[in-house]
């Protein structure tokens, strides 16, 4: 979202006006983990929508950089995680979790506040990429970010993670019919990903489902899901994600010597220090 917003107030704060539909279909996500992950940046404080929902535009939203929802978040307490039950956010003093309705609540003093580091968010993210293959869900941020596994493995060993997805389009699904169509994408690429056969999946079951006149959902996917393993479009889109997660390399690179150069000034105060030190995990 932030890649796709423009520039609002300064670089830290951008606007973006887009529908779900497109919003999942650029980010190649089912419209239901799209709209929840979207649910999820806002009770995160990383997006906020503004304005009245339309159904010509979509929503606007305004989109926050990291130091600035950093600072949202610090402001209303959110400054502690527990990844007992997923990510979320906690009381330090008495662990007890904040949600949308009590954050802010928090009894912790702001100045013993240990604050969400990118550190800390990266691993909370390794932990969704998991735990996303386990359940079936898709991100934007797995795809781009999460190490791939690849199809060495035979049909009946991706058949759980693709069985979990098409449950969630098509419950009267088999492992048969399952088998039949990772087989089909294996064939067209044998070295195909378990993240490339979610995301595709998704993404094809998202256009079936669209069309109540759709009588066999399955066998529209055994049909379409191959075939984006097929020819110069898989080639693009395989280059496509090659330069986004050497972009996300870059930028992480660039972000490391950022706290880097924080912790080699003399002029930064501690509490800037702490906070680079957290983030480069020393």
């Amino acid at each position: 979202m932030y890649r796709y917003a423009r520039p609002h107030e300064g670089d830290e704060i951008r606007i973006l006006t887009i529908g779900y539909r497109t919003l999942a279909e650029r980010t190649r996500m089912a419209y239901s983990n799209c709209k929840t992950n979207v649910r999820s940046l806002i009770e995160k404080l990383a997006v906020e929508p503004i304005g009245e929902f339309s159904y010509t535009e979509g929503t606007t939203f305004l989109v926050y950089g990291y130091r600035e929802v950093l600072r949202r978040r610090r402001a209303v307490g959110l400054t502690h995680v527990s990844r007992h039950r997923g990510i979320v956010f906690v009381d330090p003093a008495t662990g007890r979790e904040l949600t949308g309705r009590n954050k802010g609540e928090t009894s912790a003093p702001e100045t013993s506040a240990l604050v969400l580091d990118e550190n800390i968010e990266s691993s909370a993210l390794e932990s969704v990429k998991s735990s996303a293959l386990e359940s079936g869900a898709l991100s934007l941020d797995k795809i781009s970010r999460g190490k791939e596994t690849t199809s060495s493995s035979s049909a009946s060993d991706l058949l759980p993670p693709v069985l979990r997805v098409l449950y969630q389009f098509v419950p009267a699904v088999d492992d048969a019919a399952a088998t039949r169509l990772i087989q089909a994408c294996l064939d067209r690429a044998p070295d195909a990903t378990i993240e490339e056969l979610l995301e595709f999946i998704s993404l094809k079951a998202a256009q079936v489902l669209r069309s109540p006149e759709v009588r066999n959902p399955m066998g529209l996917l055994q049909a379409a899901v191959p075939r984006c393993f097929e020819g110069e479009s898989f080639r693009l889109y395989r280059e496509v994600r090659q330069r986004e997660k050497e972009a996300q390399k870059a930028q992480e690179a660039q972000t490391k010597a950022i706290w880097e150069a924080i912790l080699d000034d003399p002029g930064a105060d501690e509490e800037t220090k702490q906070l680079a030190r957290q983030a480069l995990g020393l």
